[in-house]
């Protein structure tokens, strides 16, 4: 299991960086929403045939600890959402020099658009199970979670990106 932080420390690919993080408690969520400008990347990242992550790309996302998802959004630069994805966690917290952090569970569900949602990477999820990594519990739940996440997400994409733009026009204007 990885442990992914918001602001990327495990990631040898981003060489420098912008990062920002807010504390937020209103009707739609409680937690933290971080931003990452990748201002230099060594290597760029594609899927589904188009370009994810490179430099001046900025990831926004969405840590509420004790849930099991975090929710990222992906910029490029020029502000124009590429990708909406959320990774299944077995577990969201904080770091003790206070970055949120999630315990990743391998699957993630990627949101396209209204009623269009996909859940990938169960292969993935499949062989941390095979190789004992994880638990059949963990397993299941994980599955379970993925295919809610998937069927709620997908029905509220318009207003979820509404309400993610305005973060991420705030936080990269601070």
């Amino acid at each position: 299991m990885k442990t992914k932080y918001a602001d990327v420390r495990e990631d040898a690919s981003v060489l420098d960086k912008i990062y920002k993080q807010i504390e937020v408690d209103d009707y739609e969520f409680k937690g933290y929403i971080c931003y990452m400008n990748a201002i230099k990347t060594s290597s760029k990242f594609e899927a589904h045939g188009k370009l994810i992550f490179d430099s001046g790309y900025t990831k926004l996302q969405f840590f509420a600890p004790g849930k099991k998802y975090v929710l990222t959004a992906i910029y490029d630069p020029n502000d124009n959402l590429v990708e909406l994805y959320f990774d299944i966690a077995k577990k969201v917290g904080m770091s003790k020099d206070g970055i949120p952090y999630q315990e990743d569970m391998y699957i993630d569900v990627v949101v396209y658009s209204e009623n269009d949602a996909e859940i990938i990477d169960e292969d993935e999820l499949k062989e941390a199970f095979e190789n004992g990594e994880i638990t059949e519990k963990e397993y299941k739940g994980a599955l379970r979670y993925a295919k809610k996440v998937c069927n709620v997400f997908s029905k509220f994409y318009s207003r979820t990106k509404r309400y993610i733009d305005n973060y991420y026009k705030e936080l990269k204007s601070r």
